[in-house]
């Protein structure tokens, strides 16, 4: 379904509908405040000038006497002016076209002697009336006065301020669209990214990635974003790795169980034809055949699921393993007191160390397997009479375990290949020395696995030196 609204859209009415009314309120704001202070400086200077020229009358002469000296002074201000006695009667001379204020109500500001402010009228003929009592120093009655301003001026002041304020509103309010409009984009820039990195990765791209905004919530949402992708590419290519393992191990499993296989059916043949016969010597002769292809279909299964479990992704391979504490020179005595039964004629030499080995963390029985594997294969390419040396070295504080013979050597072309499975140097020479072609890939796995190093010396017609190098206990490579 289409969506119904615009995220920018929302941006930028949600920008404007708090923009605009808050513009209208200041504006209104600021023509209140100015509208009472026009107001207010209009009466205290009306006050002022009345109450001072009230204060100035000494109130022994004439009421007249104040009638011209208050007019003189309010004619500055362009104001009206009427004063009546105690008697309610007129006091001239008046200024203006006064009075606004009818007797009633200079009588009422007479008899309870205070002062009064009011405006009366509305629109242009709106005045600002100010009505007092006189009252002598000690307090007698004298009459009242009334002062009275146009208010023309300050409502044209207001009317002025108001289309200025109009003005500016509607000024701001276009400016408050246009940011709202710049703001949306900026905001939803990083979300169309977000939104276009989705569709990549929809339609299978799974290498691409957002950019990180500026914004700080943005930016940790495309980060997020990102990771998320990073751990989903990861997942896949462990899977695909995964799926690539069990194909390749299906795969070299038929390879290499083809020739056995067809050995066992051939045999189980002949061993029918010779039971047929009653030829025991021809059957005994056949099931130690088919003991022998048992026992190399064991072992090849069996480093064949070693290998597929070493080969898994990630920490899936030191997930494999159960390491403890190792120290490595018993563990070698072990490899070589093994390795002197399988000798056929080569000489065994276990060099003792000088130097101090700490112990490394790492699974023991891998780590035999390999070094075993290691000695197996200097023995079937030594020739009798040739040494072969077991030994330990420290290289850049690891630990390394040192396996050389004196045997055929490695041609350098051949290096890149020693450690592939089912891999043999030499065809012709391969037809006589027993073996899966496992040993050395089984070496390179474990030690993979470890996060250790192999290194491989060799030299035509002068022998090779293997070198597995692992952490020490100070530097664990594999978390207890």
């Amino acid at each position: 379904m289409k969506p119904r609204y615009s995220f920018r859209g929302f941006i930028i009415l949600l920008f404007i509908g708090g923009m605009i009314p808050l513009l209208v309120m200041v504006g209104l704001v600021v023509y209140r405040l100015q509208q009472s202070y026009l107001v207010n400086e209009s009466q205290n200077r009306l006050i002022d000038f009345v109450q001072s020229g009230v204060k100035q009358y000494s109130g022994d002469a004439d009421l007249t006497v104040l009638a011209v000296n208050l007019g003189e002074r309010l004619r500055v201000l362009g104001a009206d002016m009427f004063i009546q006695n105690a008697a309610g009667n007129p006091v001239p001379p008046s200024l203006g076209t006064g009075p606004w204020m009818d007797n009633a109500a200079h009588q009422s500001v007479r008899n309870s002697k205070t002062s009064m402010m009011q405006i009366i009228h509305s629109g242009s003929d709106a005045r600002m009336v100010y009505l007092a009592a006189i009252s002598d120093p000690t307090g007698k009655l004298l009459g009242s006065v009334e002062a009275s301003l146009p208010m023309s001026e300050i409502i044209d002041q207001l009317a002025a301020l108001r289309r200025w304020l109009i003005l500016i509103t509607a000024i701001a309010s276009g400016l408050a669209v246009l940011l709202a409009i710049h703001l949306s984009g900026i905001i939803t820039r990083p979300l169309k990214s977000l939104i276009q990195s989705a569709e990549k990765v929809r339609q299978g791209n799974l290498d691409t990635r957002a950019e990180i905004p500026g914004v700080q919530e943005l930016g940790q949402l495309a980060i997020t974003y990102n990771q998320m992708l990073d751990r989903i590419s990861e997942d896949m290519k462990q899977q695909v790795m995964q799926a690539d393992n069990m194909r390749r191990f299906a795969a070299d499993a038929s390879h290499e169980l083809r020739s056995p296989l067809s050995v066992f059916r051939n045999s189980v043949e002949l061993l029918e034809k010779a039971s047929n016969q009653n030829d025991h010597t021809r059957c005994a002769e056949i099931q130690t055949i088919l003991h022998k292809e048992a026992d190399s279909m064991t072992v090849l299964v069996e480093n064949l699921l070693l290998l597929a479990r070493l080969d898994q992704p990630g920490e899936g391979a030191a997930n494999q393993l159960h390491p403890e504490i190792i120290h490595p020179f018993p563990l070698l005595e072990e490899v070589y007191e093994r390795s002197k039964i399988l000798t056929q004629g080569q000489q065994l030499e276990l060099l003792w160390t000088t130097a101090d080995n700490p112990p490394i963390w790492a699974d023991r029985e891998m780590l035999r397997r390999a070094l075993n594997n290691l000695v197996e294969n200097a023995i079937a390419h030594t020739p009798v009479g040739k040494k072969i040396t077991l030994s330990l070295e420290v290289r850049n504080d690891r630990c390394c375990f040192v396996i050389s013979d004196q045997g055929s050597g490695i041609a350098p072309d051949e290096f890149p290949k020693i450690f592939e499975r089912f891999y043999r140097s030499d065809e012709s020479r391969n037809r006589q020395v027993p073996g899966t072609g496992l040993g050395l890939a089984i070496v390179a796995a474990i030690v993979r696995a470890h996060k250790g190093e192999i290194q491989v010396e060799s030299e035509l017609g002068k022998g090779t030196c293997f070198r597995l190098l692992f952490s020490q206990m100070d530097q664990p490579a594999i978390e207890p």
